[in-house]
C-alpha cells in the first residue's frame, strides 16, 4: 500500500508479509521492518515486536 503527498512525494510505502496460513508476519514501511508478529499452534497472536517494544499476548480461547 504506498500513499503520496500533494507533491508526488511518497508518506506511506507499507509492505505485508503472510505466514503459510495467511496471518500476518510482519509489516515494512519504505522497506523498514516495523512489527513482527508470531502466533500460537491454534493461531492465536502471540507476540508483537516493535521497533521499540514488544508486548506479548495471553493464550487463552474466549468461552462464551
Amino acid at each position: 500500500m504506498k500513499g503520496t503527498n500533494g507533491s508526488g512525494s511518497s508518506v506511506v510505502d507499507l509492505g505485508y508479509t503472510y505466514t503459510d496460513t495467511e496471518q500476518i508476519a510482519q509489516i515494512t514501511d519504505k522497506g523498514q521492518v516495523k512489527k513482527k508478529y508470531t502466533y500460537t499452534a491454534n493461531g492465536y497472536l502471540e507476540t508483537v515486536e516493535e521497533t521499540v517494544r514488544s508486548i506479548s499476548f495471553l493464550t487463552m480461547p474466549m468461552v462464551i
